[in-house]
């Protein structure tokens, strides 16, 4: 017999990878993954809500010298790592437009930024409760 020995060491965690986003609007935490943060470059955040289509969202990074933007918390001191806003309302708003009547979800994010809008988050990807 050939044996192959699985541990904490060689066995991969399955943590949830790529950019996303969870939402939970009871504590109202918006928490991004470190991929997008990395991918943001900036530590604050504008949520953009298409007034057209409102179930359209997008994440824009802001400048360091937008005072009105959203701040983003790092548990790291990087942007490696996941970022976290908080807000029940804006948490309440996403949900709600989006038609989405969960506890708590994760919503993908689209790789490439769109002019004049951020990257869009993908409310079509949020799960519907049963």
């Amino acid at each position: 017999m050939k044996r192959k020995i699985w541990n904490k060491v060689n066995t991969p965690s399955m943590r949830s990878t790529g950019m996303y986003i969870r939402i939970n609007p009871k504590n109202g935490y918006i928490t991004m993954s470190g991929e997008l943060c990395t991918k943001l470059k900036t530590s604050k955040v504008n949520l953009i809500q298409d007034e057209a289509k409102p179930e359209n969202w997008f994440i824009e990074p802001a400048t360091a010298k937008d005072d009105n933007a959203f701040e983003l918390r790092f548990k790291k001191e990087s942007y490696g790592a996941n970022g976290m806003l908080q807000s029940s309302f804006l948490a309440r708003e996403i949900l709600s437009s989006s038609k989405l009547e969960v506890t708590s979800t994760k919503l993908l994010v689209g790789s490439e930024i769109e002019k004049d809008a951020g990257y869009p988050i993908i409310t079509k990807s949020g799960k519907q409760a049963a």
